[in-house]
């Protein structure tokens, strides 16, 4: 089965990993991840806890603003290791 087709759409009915694997029937989780890296390519998969798409402009704006924060603490740690680098 699609594993699309049993994400659900809003984050009150989001579904856990080992839920949608079972749903989809699928036992390996390197094969679950490479599917949904795939689908990522086409959807807006959303993960808090659970997977779910996107129900309105407030859960994709929340998921801009984990992306946003997550964008801030990745360029902080490069400057901090390209600082650190410098002193070599």
């Amino acid at each position: 089965m699609n594993i699309i087709d049993n994400i659900p759409i809003g984050k009150k009915y989001k579904i856990s990993r080992e839920e949608l694997m079972e749903k989809c029937n699928i036992n390996d989780k390197r094969i679950f991840r490479k599917n949904l890296s795939e689908l990522h390519e086409k959807y807006v998969i959303i993960y808090d806890d659970g997977y779910y798409l996107p129900a309105n402009v407030e859960e994709y704006q929340e998921l801009i603003d984990r992306l946003k924060t997550k964008e801030k603490e990745v360029k902080d740690r490069i400057k901090q290791v390209e600082k650190e680098m410098k002193k070599e």
